[in-house]
């Protein structure tokens, strides 16, 4: 059994990001929430930006500190620049809060910081724009966050959360300007500044004191590398149950005394919020997995519609874990040393063993997306070494070669017993112009021991004896396998003769088979970090030059070393039937 408050979550179906689901995803999102662009680009190539805000009476304040900082030049040169230039009453705005009256009264540094964060050595028009980061950050070193509101019915592109953007898209000689209705303020606090100073926070940010990790999130960035922090507000830790610091201290710490303490529940709760690496929006849709300061805890991450989501849970096809949405309104605060996103539901990781996974090679997204194919008997489609973001070979087959790559699917009254009667046509060879190996991108595996099994239809005697040798993270498992050998003895339904063929290192995989189908034993390999981004790689190391040694192959089974190797065996259609006589001969 579990202990639900001290646990890891695993996400093993999900890989959406084989579609780099990317920043371009929330591009999407944002796009299909809002109405049409409906403003004007505006193309003077006559003039440079400094000319361009020189000549602008609504942008003489904005003008005035360009001119004081020396930035006048520097956007008046050659370049690619896109600069935010608040207009004069957003200048006057701001000096009020910097308790100033005219631009000449602010001293040169604070200017010079306030330029900095407004100006992009990048040229980013609207439609580049992103519900979230920036693709490039500004001069001060910070990126800004875009995204769309509506404003009395009419939709506006918004800079942090606050600013509006008046006049968008002026091209320029050397960039574009957008005019905004406020200052950009740079963050200037911490991570742990920002959480500490925010009412919303006191019960997380009394266990970043306790843990002692409040001192990992003061670090300025010279001192340490960016980081983000999932945060949870009192009101989300309500909804847990946790009510208070010490109900948090109760849930997890198992030691009583969390400070610094890799061992203690509470310590490693909190560690596992914190990622060491700045991740906006669109960064944490661009991968499937992210690591964290939790010693080999990697969270999985997913989009789902159009919500973030962290650690979504998908076992053999069966959600096992919903995920935690992050909310999209208040995250991506920027601070000083990072990032702070914030989780809609209490986000803590859950420990799962080790369990079997049937990795069905045609379980690929683009696959899948074509209907009238994917699944359909008779159909078949070629595929090229990268028509399947997470299949990948070396080099395609020569157009002289009898068969190419391909997925097939085969009619229902087919010898063959492949899973939903669809495979793969792969190669590998040591022959010039063939590929000499093929690379699988694994689903999620939880840490622990597997044996690896490829599963496919046996090739026929003469027709190319090929040595193989599996890696996984390219770690080598220490067993050569052949795909001209077949199971020493096919007989059905005794335990006895799997126990023979298993311990030759083949096995009969699908229920029912009458011989073509079976499993060969690929070796053993151990997986320490849970996580979507291993990869195995089937080489061929040994090539007797024979005929084509196509793989037809069907799935690869990754079972603990401590579980039945032979049951549950697979149906054609998709179904896992236990022993029906497991303590028969």
């Amino acid at each position: 059994m579990f202990n639900c408050k001290t646990m890891k979550r695993i996400d093993f179906k999900n890989r959406l990001c084989v579609f780099s689901l990317s920043a371009l995803c929330l591009v999407i999102i944002f796009i299909s929430s809002c109405k049409q662009e409906k403003y004007p680009i505006i193309t003077n190539p006559q003039l440079n930006i400094t000319g361009y805000i020189d000549s602008n009476p609504d942008l003489s304040l904005f003008d005035q500190i360009l001119v004081k900082t020396g930035y006048a030049g520097y956007l008046g040169a050659y370049g690619g620049y896109t600069v935010f230039a608040p207009n004069n009453a957003a200048v006057t705005a701001w000096l009020k809060t910097v308790g100033k009256t005219s631009v000449d009264q602010v001293d040169l540094t604070t200017l010079q910081n306030m330029a900095n964060y407004h100006i992009i050595n990048d040229t980013i028009s609207t439609s580049f724009f992103t519900d979230g980061k920036l693709r490039s950050p500004t001069v001060y070193g910070q990126f800004l966050v875009t995204g769309a509101i509506n404003v009395n019915g009419a939709t506006s592109y918004s800079v942090n959360h606050s600013a509006l953007i008046t006049t968008p898209n002026i091209e320029l000689g050397n960039g574009i300007v957008h005019v905004i209705n406020q200052v950009l303020v740079y963050a200037s606090q911490t991570i742990t500044q920002s959480i500490a100073g925010n009412s919303k926070y006191t019960i997380f940010s009394q266990a970043l004191t306790a843990t002692g990790l409040a001192d990992t999130l003061n670090m300025s960035t010279t001192t340490r590398p960016f980081l983000t922090l999932i945060a949870e507000t009192d009101s989300v830790l309500a909804i847990a149950g946790i009510h208070s610091f010490t109900d948090l201290k109760n849930a997890y710490s198992n030691t009583g005394n969390p400070l610094r303490n890799p061992n203690d529940g509470l310590y490693t709760y909190m560690a596992y919020h914190i990622w060491p690496q700045i991740d906006y929006l669109g960064d944490i849709v661009s991968a499937n997995s992210h690591n964290t300061l939790a010693a080999n805890e990697i969270c999985a991450s997913t989009l789902i519609n159009t919500q973030v989501v962290l650690d979504h849970i998908v076992i053999n096809g069966v959600v096992s874990q919903v995920g935690v949405p992050l909310d999209k309104t208040t995250s991506d605060w920027t601070a000083s040393n990072g990032v702070i996103q914030n989780a809609k539901q209490d986000y803590n990781f859950k420990v799962y063993p080790a369990v079997r996974v049937d990795f069905d090679f045609c379980a690929q997204p683009e696959l899948e997306a074509l209907s009238s194919i994917y699944q359909k008997n008779g159909q078949s489609i070629t595929l090229y070494k990268n028509s399947l973001a997470g299949v990948y070979w070396d080099v395609d087959m020569p157009s002289s070669a009898p068969i190419q790559c391909n997925y097939f699917c085969e009619a229902t009254t087919s010898a063959n017993y492949y899973e939903h009667y669809d495979g793969m046509v792969t190669f590998a060879r040591l022959a010039t112009g063939y590929p000499s190996y093929i690379e699988y991108k694994l689903p999620f595996l939880a840490a622990g021991t597997y044996k690896a099994w490829y599963c496919y239809r046996k090739l026929a005697a003469g027709n190319g004896g090929k040595y193989l040798q599996t890696s996984v993270d390219g770690v080598p498992m220490n067993r050569i396998w052949n795909m001209e050998a077949n199971i020493p003895n096919t007989t059905i339904g005794t335990n006895s003769i799997d126990k023979i063929n298993q311990s030759q290192g083949f096995k009969r995989y699908m229920y029912g088979t009458n011989g073509n189908m079976e499993a060969q034993l690929m070796g053993a390999f151990t997986i320490t970090a849970t996580g979507s981004f291993h990869i195995m790689r089937i080489s061929c190391i040994k090539d007797e030059g024979k005929n084509a040694a196509v793989f037809t192959a069907d799935m690869i089974q990754l079972i603990p070393v401590s579980m039945d190797q032979q049951w549950p065996e697979v149906r054609q259609d998709g179904a896992r039937l236990p022993n029906p006589n497991p303590t028969g001969p």
